[in-house]
Formats: structure tokens, C-alpha cells, sequence
């Protein structure tokens, strides 16, 4: 096989690949093509395993290829558009894409026919944004609003609080002590000590700083390890009084 694409490899470097890729004395295709692929952007991986997660509800890593049809968003294409192609004929463009071996699939798995359809489309597509908002489209997906926001931009907001505080401190009030006072308006007499990324917004609004609402909660996000938006107050204010020089 390789010989039809002029690679004449040793007996060594076929060895390496049995080694490295075989299952029971033959090649394993799937692993061997997976291997080949170079692997999707940070940004691209996590809008394709949003699409994904909407697709496979049940968390299983396989879905009958009807499922995908359910969930095919043909809307936006240009074809369907015009009128020139039906969903079904759009969707079955789609399915063809997603035989790696020239076989009908009957059946999707998440890190097989899946990721392989999405590296092998991301190959062909420069720009993230163009690949993520295409995948929104299809899929009925929203990028994570933290998706684009880098660790450099975080840690400038969390100079910016931690300079505010500074300015609003006093001899007889800490930094910290400013942050809590401000937190404790913002919570109310419930005294829930938790903090929401409204909230959040909140106690930064009445800091005076402006900062747009993506950046808080990819600052929030490391403390939210459930995922509910909501975190403990103590941990992230723990985090902010750490360096408060810094």
C-alpha cells in the first residue's frame, strides 16, 4: 500500500509501525490514521466536543449515524438555500465524509469516525472562527464565551483588582478588607458566600473598573469545578489577596 504513494520503508521502520500500531499481527487502521491526524486547536476541540455532547446525550462515545441526522442544521447552507440540495442529500454528503475506509457507517464513534471527520475538515480550514462558527451552525452549539480569552488577559484583570483595592485601602482598611466590605453589599443579608458571575460583575462595577463579562468568568472558571457558575467566595478572594503586590 505504502509502495502506491512511493514510500519503500525498511523492514526496521515497518516493524516500528507493527509494533507501535498492531493488533493481533495486523495494522490497526484506527490506530495508525489517528496517529496521522495532527490533533485540533484548543479553541476547535471544545466547540467539537460541545457539538458531540449535544449529539450523545447518553455519554455512551457511539451513536446510530441517524442520530447525527437529528441533529444536522442544514439552515444556513448555501446549497439548501438555493434550493439545490435537500437536507437529506446534504446530510448524506456528510455521512460519506465520515467513512475513513470506504464502508457505509451505520454507526458513529466519538473517537473514531467523529474526530477523524473533524480533523481531517479542520485541515482544510484556516481560521478558527470560521471552523467554530460553522460548527455552531451545524451542530446547534455555542462556543464558550472563556474560549478566547488567553491566561494573559486574566492575569490583567486580576492586576486590575487587586490595584483597585490598593487605591481603596486605608490605614484602618486592608485590601482585603475592601473586597470583602464590597462582596458583603453585593450579597445581601443572605450572607450565602457564594459568588455568580453577576455577582462578580457586580462587585467589580462598584470597584469602578470596566471589564467585560467573558473575562470574569474565565477568571471564575478554574474555582468552578462543577461547572454550576457558581463558586465560593472565600477561594476566589484566597487567590486574589495571595500576591496582592503582583
Amino acid at each position: 500500500m505504502l509502495a502506491a504513494f512511493n514510500i519503500f520503508p525498511t523492514k526496521v521502520h515497518l516493524q516500528t509501525l507493527m509494533k507501535s500500531f498492531g493488533q493481533d499481527g495486523c495494522l490497526s487502521v484506527d490506530a495508525f490514521m489517528a496517529a496521522m491526524r495532527p490533533a485540533l486547536s484548543a479553541r476547535r476541540a471544545a466547540v467539537v466536543k460541545a457539538a458531540w455532547d449535544r449529539i450523545d446525550v447518553q455519554g455512551a462515545g457511539c451513536v446510530p449515524v441517524d442520530r447525527l441526522s437529528e441533529c444536522y442544521d442544514v439552515s444556513r447552507n448555501q446549497d439548501f438555500i438555493d434550493g439545490s440540495l435537500t437536507k437529506e442529500q446534504i446530510f448524506e454528503q456528510f455521512k460519506e465524509g465520515l467513512s475513513y475506509n470506504g464502508q457505509a457507517v451505520k454507526e458513529v464513534r466519538c473517537e473514531c469516525e467523529w474526530r477523524f471527520y473533524q480533523e481531517d475538515l479542520a485541515l482544510t480550514i484556516v481560521e478558527d472562527e470560521y471552523f467554530v462558527r460553522m460548527t455552531e451552525a451545524v451542530w446547534g452549539v455555542v462556543e464558550d464565551a472563556t474560549a478566547t480569552v488567553t491566561k494573559q488577559e486574566v492575569e490583567h484583570v486580576v492586576s486590575l483588582i487587586r490595584k483597585r483595592c490598593r487605591d481603596l485601602s486605608s490605614v484602618n482598611q486592608s485590601q482585603e478588607a475592601v473586597l470583602r466590605a464590597i462582596y458583603r453589599e453585593v450579597d445581601g443579608p443572605a450572607r450565602s458566600g457564594e459568588l455568580t458571575a453577576d455577582m462578580l460583575a457586580e462587585v467589580i462595577k462598584r470597584m469602578q473598573i470596566l471589564v467585560d463579562a467573558r473575562f470574569l468568568v474565565a477568571l471564575m472558571k478554574p474555582f468552578d469545578r462543577e461547572g454550576s457558575g457558581c463558586i465560593e467566595f472565600e477561594e476566589l478572594v484566597g487567590y486574589l489577596m495571595e500576591k496582592p503586590y503582583k
